[in-house]
Parts: structure tokens; C-alpha cells; sequence
């Protein structure tokens, strides 16, 4: 643990880090989606 803060309003710059990283977790999600996407061949038959 780094600190013990009260608790209260947060700026943007103590979440900062926290948003970068689900950002890039999402983007990373979205990538792997797309290749499955690309990858996957459906049929349907009627």
C-alpha cells in the first residue's frame, strides 16, 4: 500500500493511471475480438 487517503472527491490526476490502464486493457480486448472475428467462418443452412 502506497497511502491512506480520507474518503472524498478524486481528481482526474490521482485516477490518471487507473483510467490509462483500463483503456488499454479495452483496447487490448477489442484487438482480440477482432482477430477471433477474422479467424471464425459461420454457415448457416437452412
Amino acid at each position: 500500500m502506497e497511502e491512506v487517503r480520507e474518503a472524498g472527491a478524486y481528481t482526474f490526476e490521482d485516477l490518471r493511471g487507473q483510467v490509462a490502464a483500463q483503456l488499454q486493457e479495452q483496447r487490448q480486448y477489442a484487438r482480440i475480438l477482432e482477430e477471433l472475428r477474422a479467424k471464425t467462418h459461420i454457415e448457416i443452412r437452412n
